[in-house]
């Protein structure tokens, strides 16, 4: 049984793959972006935004990196993936953005969906409430753990709300091209935690079984870990797809009209739109277009 165990459960687990999503697949449209010009989260990239294209093609070279930009590592590549939305002192995520834009780069953005800084989740920072039984845990009860206060997650929904609201929203107002979510592991001595033992529940309709126990609850175990991950990286990305932009437009004097179209070039009606006069900006905010959003400007 333990060789059967050893052998079995690698096949399900991925222990470098990527999840991605380029957000230009919904081409011209431009980040979710709060409208307080001040807010030291807010890339100066936004504030001269205008419509997005699809820059797919010019992404031949790519490069990652949890730093700024610095002469001595400019390496001109055409990508810059910055890692993780981690602030450091004096520096903000949103900073270290800006300072690849500034120097030419695209700009992506990966982080871990199995792990990553998100101890302000699992020590109730932001609710109340530790989430600690929400990690990975082994058959003799031990939380298999990634760093200090950071197990391997089990990706409930309630920790998904968390992810999509406090990093991916994050990410996308600072402008970000696409998204990596890479390392989707679920370790396959986990399978005891009480939050696993939950999911079994819900997706199975029927209580947890110990996967030491057979060759059957083993595949049925690992079909679930499976499951989760695929749900995480749908939820985050279809989270990604479906945010209301705010789009901000740099322009001589106010427009006479605005008009917006989709890529059929079929009229957008529900789009807001306000003017600025003392910054000289239309601020506009739609919901996303699969194909993008065509601005056409008459003076």
């Amino acid at each position: 049984m333990k060789s059967f165990l050893k052998h079995s459960i690698i096949f399900f687990i991925s222990v470098f793959a990527l999840f991605i999503i380029n957000i230009n697949g919904w081409a011209q449209k431009t980040p979710n972006l709060p409208t307080d010009l001040s807010d030291p989260h807010v890339s100066k990239k936004h504030i001269q935004n205008v419509p997005k294209i699809d820059n797919s093609s010019l992404e031949k070279t790519i490069f990652q990196t949890l730093g700024t930009w610095k002469p001595s590592t400019d390496i001109r590549s055409d990508v810059a993936v910055v890692y993780g939305v981690d602030d450091k002192p004096g520096l903000t995520f949103e900073q270290r953005v800006q300072s690849f834009w500034d120097h030419g780069y695209l700009t992506h953005f990966m982080t871990g969906i199995a792990w990553g800084n998100y101890q302000d989740y699992f020590l109730g920072k932001l609710d109340g409430k530790q989430h600690f039984d929400e990690g990975q845990v082994q058959q003799n009860g031990d939380t298999i753990w990634h760093g200090k206060n950071m197990p391997y997650i089990v990706p409930t929904k309630n920790f998904l709300k968390y992810f999509k609201e406090q990093i991916i929203k994050r990410v996308i107002d600072a402008g970000i091209d696409a998204i990596y979510l890479e390392e989707p592991e679920y370790w396959a001595k986990a399978g005891y935690s009480a939050a696993f033992k939950q999911e079994w529940k819900d997706y199975y309709g029927s209580q947890w079984q110990p996967q030491h126990v057979s060759p059957e609850n083993t595949y049925l175990s690992n079909k679930l870990k499976y499951h989760l991950y695929y749900r995480a990286r749908e939820d985050a990305f279809t989270y990604a797809k479906e945010t209301t932009n705010v789009m901000r437009i740099l322009l001589p004097a106010e427009p006479k009209k605005l008009i917006f179209t989709d890529a059929q070039g079929q009229i957008i009606s529900d789009v807001k739109q306000t003017w600025d006069l003392v910054t000289k900006t239309s601020f506009l905010s739609f919901e996303n277009h699969p194909d993008g959003i065509k601005v056409i400007i008459e003076w």
